[in-house]
């Protein structure tokens, strides 16, 4: 995945009307540059604190510094509810089915 292709998800999660339920799951657990610490590194490109990996954290992914290797991960957040807690599930081996 290229800064350009994370660029792109982060203009559809800007693009997303508040109040929306949204699901979030992986399927790069193999792509070179999938791990957070590539999208933190973005905010070269983009500005301070503008990266995925910025736009993740700030819907609700707090655990995002581990996905670190190959994971698979799911997440579901309502846009701009701060009332609606974040739903994560994160597994260590990429082949496992999700909880």
């Amino acid at each position: 995945m290229t800064p350009a292709d994370r660029k792109k998800i982060m203009d559809f999660m800007d693009s997303i009307p508040p109040g929306v339920f949204v699901v979030i799951r992986s399927i790069d657990y193999n792509v070179i540059q999938s791990f957070s610490n590539t999208w933190r590194g973005d905010t070269s490109l983009f500005g301070s604190n503008n990266s995925l990996y910025h736009k993740l954290l700030k819907v609700g992914l707090l655990a995002i510094d581990s996905l670190n290797s190959e994971k698979s991960w799911l997440m579901i957040y309502k846009k701009d509810d701060p009332s609606f807690d974040s739903k994560i599930s994160i597994e260590c081996q990429y082949l496992r089915r999700l909880q």
